[in-house]
């Protein structure tokens, strides 16, 4: 358990590369973490050929991951 902060889950393989790095920086105790990845338009199952609308290889909006 733990009594401060949270435990983030989130299926994708990118987050197995910074956890270990965080853990190393939790004795510092960091105020704020900003993680930015880049995925391929695979990883999102499609092609372009069925996804028109990614232009200059950004994805605009994807229903349902807005904050």
């Amino acid at each position: 358990g733990t009594t401060r902060g949270f435990i983030c889950v989130k299926p994708n393989c990118s987050i197995q590369s910074y956890t270990p790095a965080l853990h190393a920086l939790k004795e510092f105790g960091p105020k704020l973490v900003v993680a930015t990845t880049y995925q391929a338009i695979s990883g999102a199952g499609k092609t372009f050929k069925e996804w028109p609308e990614m232009e200059g290889n950004i994805i605009p909006f994807i229903s349902g991951e807005e904050e």
